[in-house]
């Protein structure tokens, strides 16, 4: 089977938090089709951009974008093809059902599954096992947005519009201000306390 690939796993921790964040291009390894008689189809890797494991999550201006599932590995005549591995952005799983997460959620899709006839994998934007219900974030083009979870005060669902700088830094967000062509549904779009643990001159969404 593919390997499995993780940006950020935290297990056992009593209070989590992550601020100001970036976690993207993650992907899980393809399954292989092992030739030597044994029929084995190998199944893609599953891939997590950001996963707790404790009591407390607190995540604030923070973007997971790009997570993939590997491909499942091609079958033969007799075979059907392997599974196509999963991707998560977020997965909260915790112990008290508070959390504050304020951010963007983006491109998690799931593997394609190996041919013939194998299953392709699911991308999840966020999940949780204790059914959060989360705010102010802006979740979309996943093959699923939401999973044991659900949207709350301030959610959206658009493309962010990210753009590059010319040194190559990407993941600003479009500003009509900065020159670009349209202004991003995710600028001027949180909340204070959000914005309260956005104070360093250094940080900015905008390329300008």
């Amino acid at each position: 089977n593919g390997g499995d690939a993780s940006g950020i796993y935290i297990i056992g921790s009593l209070v989590t938090s992550l601020t100001n964040g970036l976690i993207t291009n993650l992907y899980g390894g393809a399954g292989n089709t092992t030739n030597d008689g044994s029929s084995q189809i190998g199944n893609g890797g599953d891939a997590s951009g950001f996963t707790v494991i404790s009591t407390i999550c607190e995540l604030f201006n923070t973007t997971v974008s790009d997570c993939m599932g590997g491909a499942g590995g091609l079958g033969d005549t007799s075979l059907d093809g392997g599974l196509g591995g999963d991707s998560t952005g977020v997965l909260l799983n915790t112990s008290s059902n508070y959390g504050l997460l304020f951010g963007i959620t983006v491109n998690c899709q799931g593997g394609q599954g190996g041919y013939p006839n194998g299953e392709p994998g699911l991308g999840t934007g966020m999940q949780s096992r204790i059914g959060y219900i989360f705010t102010y974030n802006n979740v979309w083009g996943n093959d699923q947005n939401y999973w044991r979870c659900e949207p709350g005060e301030g959610c959206i669902s658009m493309d962010p519009i990210f753009v590059m700088r010319p040194d190559y830094m990407s993941f600003y967000l479009s500003h009509l201000d900065a020159g670009q062509s349209h202004t991003s549904p995710c600028s001027d779009a949180g909340n204070i306390p959000a914005k309260q643990v956005f104070t360093d001159e250094n940080y900015t969404t905008r390329t300008d």
